[in-house]
């Protein structure tokens, strides 16, 4: 189902954005909603405008410190969708299984 459907494209190297460019062409052709996350590029603007398409732009570091800026912005959008769900804080922030990979020796 196109409306439920959401592609996440996560393209903040070089090598990354080239490889997704295909892919959010063929998401457009299809109609399903595309959520890029990247640093700044050649293809930015173009991906901006875009319909059905969210672009979420992080700062340029090094390909060491990228995970750090990219974290927060998948936790994050890890909630968002989950109170879309219909999910409550207590459930969305809730370890399972944690008592027994803590006690079992």
């Amino acid at each position: 189902d196109r409306a439920r459907t959401l592609f996440i494209v996560n393209a903040t190297t070089v090598v990354a954005q080239q490889e997704a460019q295909p892919v959010v062409d063929y998401l457009q052709r299809l109609g399903v909603a595309c959520l890029i996350h990247t640093t700044p590029n050649e293809q930015l603007e173009a991906w901006q405008s875009l319909s059905n398409t969210e672009v979420f732009v992080s700062p340029s570091v090094s390909d060491t410190l990228q995970p750090l800026i990219d974290a927060p912005f998948f936790f994050d959008l890890a909630v968002a969708l989950a109170y879309a769900r219909g999910l409550s804080p207590e459930e969305i922030d809730r370890p399972r299984n944690l008592a027994k990979s803590v006690t079992v020796e």
